[in-house]
């Protein structure tokens, strides 16, 4: 993972999980697998994620 803010992602059942490197864990609701890989191919990931901020309800679980 290539990106100054983020240090995993994950997918499962429609559940997108995101670690940061200063160990917040968010979980995006309602993300489709389309949507999961378009996320982690993205040119810049803090800006897809505030893209994903603005669709996707989430919240933090750690």
């Amino acid at each position: 993972m290539d990106s100054s803010r983020i240090a995993s992602i994950g997918w499962s059942k429609n559940v997108m999980e995101v670690e940061f490197h200063n160990g917040a864990v968010y979980q995006y609701e309602d993300v489709t697998l389309e949507e999961y890989w378009a996320f982690r191919n993205a040119p810049s990931l803090g800006r897809a994620l505030s893209e994903f901020d603005q669709r996707h309800p989430y919240f933090r679980v750690e």
